[in-house]
């Protein structure tokens, strides 16, 4: 409400007082009645003051109610509601402080699954009727999607959560500064370096050379020659072994199935792969299948391994499950996750 609303109230009232000011019993009783003497007393305006003193304490009551309104309106820009209905996702995108709550309801499908897509909050499945409220305590920006379910298809949204960094607002308790206690310095005594022993320095021997001493001439002795005749050697030398034709085996394809934390024998969060870890050999290739009924990815990034991939997302689909492969060239260990429910959901491929 504007600061002139309380002088507006004011001027109709008088008006209201000048209108009945002027209105005499003839006209009140309706034509061809008579007029009151000229100089008679204004009983009309006495007759409609118990109205107007009804009238003034109203005034207050007018002034106080657009802050009520302002305090909920602000409340309310604080702690959106996002509806997942038919059409999508409204609003698609909403702005909060810090501190915030973001509210989401279900309307027109049998159940959604809502996912984070930088994994702020655990994937929530929430049916018709349902809420489910999240409070975002870090500024940035927050993407996800839905995957909604009508019971004979499957519909995907895309939403965003913008948190500021002050919940702002004004009402708050202020604070006194208090000083900080001075701490005095913790004498530390000084560290003893023991001596450094000094290693006494090697003297070299003085060589001496030897005396030389001449050679004593020795006579040869002859020696007869010997005729021993030496047989002739006739073995013979065996033929080289035949080549081995060792058969290579040919590449091969191998299943890795992506599942559900209810899919699972024993608990695994989110979900798991299906083995967790994998021995193939070089030139083999792996088949991911995304088998549950959340989106999963299949990831190497980074220092992961020799080498990297990336599935992208793989939503999930009972009628004809989204596939991914990929072949190894290169030997290595290779450690992958899906990196929306990670570091949970994680698998192991050894390539040999």
């Amino acid at each position: 409400m504007s600061p002139s609303r309380p002088a507006q109230v004011f001027r109709s009232l008088a008006r209201c007082v000048a209108t009945l000011g002027r209105v005499g019993p003839g006209r009140a009783a309706g034509a061809g009645a008579r007029s009151p003497a000229p100089g008679g007393p204004a009983r009309p305006v006495l007759r409609f003051l118990p109205v107007l003193v009804l009238l003034v304490p109203l005034v207050p009551l007018s002034l106080a109610v657009p802050t009520a309104a302002a305090s909920r309106h602000h409340a309310a820009t604080n702690d959106p509601r996002v509806l997942i209905y038919g059409g999508g996702v409204r609003p698609a995108s909403v702005s909060l402080a810090a501190g915030g709550v973001v509210t989401w309801s279900v309307d027109d499908f049998d159940r959604v699954t809502l996912v984070s897509d930088t994994g702020a909050w655990p994937s929530q499945t929430i049916h018709e009727g349902q809420r489910y409220s999240y409070t975002f305590t870090t500024p940035g920006s927050y993407a996800y999607h839905v995957t909604a379910s009508d019971g004979d298809e499957q519909y995907t949204y895309h939403g965003m959560v913008s948190v500021t960094g002050s919940s702002g607002g004004g009402g708050g308790v202020p604070t006194t500064p208090v000083p900080p206690t001075p701490v005095p310095p913790t004498p530390v005594p000084p560290t003893p370096v023991p001596p450094t022993p000094v290693p006494p320095t090697p003297v070299p021997p003085t060589p001496v050379p030897p005396t030389p001493v001449p050679p004593t001439p020795v006579p040869p002795t002859p020696v007869p020659p010997t005729k021993t005749p030496v047989p002739p050697t006739n073995t013979p030398v065996p033929p080289p072994p035949p080549p081995t034709n060792t058969p290579v085996p040919a590449p091969a394809t191998h299943p890795v199935a992506l599942i559900d934390g209810a899919q699972c024998a024993t608990p695994c969060g989110n979900g798991a792969f299906n083995p967790l870890t994998l021995t193939i050999r070089t030139g083999d290739t792996v088949k991911w299948t995304n088998t549950g009924t959340n989106y999963h990815t299949a990831t190497c990034s980074g220092s992961c391994g020799p080498a990297t991939w990336d599935s992208g997302l793989m939503a999930p689909n009972a009628t004809t499950p989204p596939t991914y492969s990929y072949t190894f060239t290169v030997a290595g260990t290779y450690n992958y996750v899906c990196s929306l429910h990670a570091p949970g959901m994680a698998g192991t491929i050894v390539v040999q």
